[in-house]
């Protein structure tokens, strides 16, 4: 009978610190949200030189593809590429000018706008 009260009064004790720390964890998960939506209300009120960068790379992301993805292709029909290692070189190479031009294009567009 005394091993059974020893237990339940162990179990008592375990369950109190289980309580706490659960308590614990809900106190840093409530600081850890409001610090993240403090971030996240900086990163989006961020802006350089009055441009909202995020809007610059998402067009910049969705017109490369739009419109880079066929310039590559229209542009590799007059070189010759005769191996994988060529047609990756080719496509990095050409990928990244586009990239660049459409990047530098777009935040001089969004700069003026601002």
């Amino acid at each position: 009978m005394q091993e059974d009260a020893a237990a339940g009064d162990a179990d008592d004790a375990s369950d109190a610190a289980d309580a706490t720390d659960a308590a614990d964890a809900t106190d840093r998960s409530s600081a850890d949200a409001e610090d993240t939506a403090e971030a996240g209300a900086d990163a989006e009120s961020e802006s350089v030189e009055g441009v909202d960068t995020e809007h610059v790379m998402n067009l910049t992301f969705v017109l490369t593809l739009l419109f880079g993805v066929p310039t590559v292709v229209v542009l590799s029909l007059f070189v010759p590429l005769d191996g994988w290692d060529e047609i990756i070189s080719f496509v990095v190479r050409t990928g990244a000018a586009i990239w660049l031009l459409t990047a530098v294009t777009l935040y001089v567009r969004e700069r003026r706008r601002a």
